[in-house]
């Protein structure tokens, strides 16, 4: 469960593939009930990063959450991821694991989020993230997909420690959106398919646009970004209004 009274990068919840066989997934949100999850968050390391804010809606709403979420895994049922700290071999049967867990505890809704473009755009991984998309739509949860948040470039820390020191313009430090959605555009049709399955399709692209016109890494004196593409709890902040109607609608 996210703290928050940890530091601002607190936000690494690992399961394992022990954990999710046994329907083990770590609980977020409104604390002493044993009603049954409201929500399921499914991801990578990215799903980890917005996991605070859906905390801390799942409170604000009196909702129960579970995360589960294992780094560099995609949440795509039958693929199997082994770069980073992937689950390799494992993942597939994780994938499945998470899907059962859905299933047999009649999860109503679930939001589905990962760094996208980690993972090889080929014809095989988006045929089973479909797949994926669909075996959840048809367990009659109600289905969200987060496209990925702006990768910024690899030296954004030093630019912005150096901005810092010399006193630099912040708010030109930040990718532009049409960089944005080049190195995004591989699972854009994919996407398309993904919302007329009826999935809602979640773009937190705009939540970043800054006063220049750029996908920023900071707003209100606040870092949005602990490296080049993952959220801090300040930037996971930023979703609240996107990932509001989740909870609202019914």
């Amino acid at each position: 469960m996210y703290d928050s009274s940890r530091n601002d990068f607190a936000f690494r919840v690992e399961v394992s593939l022990e954990q999710a066989l046994a329907g083990k997934f770590p609980p977020i949100g409104s604390p002493g009930t044993n009603q049954c999850p409201n929500l399921l968050i499914w991801g990578d390391s990215h799903a980890m990063a917005v996991s605070p804010v859906l905390d801390e809606l799942c409170r604000q709403f009196t909702w129960r959450g579970i995360e589960a979420t294992h780094s560099s895994t995609a949440p795509v049922l039958k693929f199997q991821s082994n770069e980073g700290d992937a689950l390799g071999e494992s993942s597939p049967a994780f994938s499945q694991a998470v899907l059962d867990y859905i299933s047999r505890n009649h999860i109503q809704r679930v939001l589905i989020a990962a760094n996208w473009k980690y993972y090889p755009p080929s014809e095989e991984f988006k045929s089973d993230l479909l797949a994926t998309i669909r075996a959840v739509v048809n367990l009659r949860a109600k289905v969200y997909v987060l496209k990925d948040v702006p990768n910024q470039a690899p030296d954004v820390a030093a630019r912005t420690a150096f901005a810092v020191l010399h006193g630099g313009e912040l708010d030109e430090i930040g990718v532009t959106p049409a960089k944005h959605r080049e190195a995004n555009r591989e699972l854009d049709q994919t996407f398309d398919k993904i919302s007329r399955m009826g999935a809602v399709v979640l773009d937190p692209a705009d939540c970043f646009l800054n006063s220049k016109g750029l996908y920023g890494v900071v707003k209100n004196g606040e870092v949005l970004y602990w490296d080049d593409n993952h959220l801090t709890v300040k930037g996971a902040r930023l979703l609240a209004p996107l990932f509001r109607p989740i909870f609202e609608n019914k």
